[in-house]
């Protein structure tokens, strides 16, 4: 769920609040909120579902892809990476792998210490692409989104990796105390309300949708 490809996970936490007998409701920025119980002082408790993400930038003439982030990060946090571009055009979504345009360690002596950047840092697609035509005859131009490989890794000894818990960790918390409240497990000493909000990543709409009467 890049920001602006958030409509799944919005629409997947309302559908879970709903399972509860909850009546979650979406903001004008299409924020999820509902309002668990209890009564005076309003609390509302937070948690963002939009994760940093990127978009077509332009198609370069050798097919590759050079992106715009969509967030604040380093380049060299996605250097490497599997990702999925979803082309607007078709509806049709094509994997591809993040890196430095000229990543080959024994041509390039200057790989270590290269600033990593929007102008080196492209997207390789997994398609046989060797030219800007071939690539545009897929459907992918500017603009369509591009979402990272999430990586995710449930351990042994239970720990999980992953992507993007910044911050699905804390709405899966979220969700849990939803079902304390909605099963009567746990008793509210004041209204309580949940907040499921979208465009954290790129800073606006972070804290837009508060409740009438929100006091903390």
């Amino acid at each position: 769920s890049p920001t602006g490809f958030t409509r799944e996970a919005e629409d997947f936490v309302a559908s879970e609040l709903k399972a509860l007998g909850l009546e979650p409701e979406f903001t004008n920025k299409r924020s999820v909120r509902v309002r668990l119980g209890g009564s005076g002082r309003p609390l509302v408790v937070a948690a963002h579902l939009d994760t940093l993400g990127a978009m077509v930038r332009a198609i370069k003439p050798s097919g590759a892809l050079r992106v715009t982030k969509i967030g604040s990060y380093p380049e060299n946090y996605i250097e490497g990476e599997n990702c999925v571009v979803h082309a607007r055009s078709s509806g049709k979504r094509f994997t591809g792998r993040f890196l430095l345009d000229k990543p080959a360690v024994h041509v390039n002596a200057d790989v270590g210490s290269t600033k990593r950047d929007d102008a080196n840092v492209e997207i390789v697609l997994d398609e046989p692409v060797a030219k800007a035509e071939e690539t545009k005859a897929l459907g992918i131009g500017p603009g369509d989104f591009v979402s990272f490989d999430p990586r995710t890794v449930v351990t042994e000894s239970g720990y999980i990796k992953s992507r993007h818990l910044d911050d699905k960790a804390s709405s899966a918390v979220l969700l849990g105390l939803a079902r304390l409240a909605a099963e009567r497990a746990l008793s509210l000493g004041r209204e309580v309300w949940l907040l499921f909000t979208t465009y954290e990543e790129v800073g606006h709409g972070g804290s837009s949708g508060l409740p009438a009467g929100a006091v903390e």
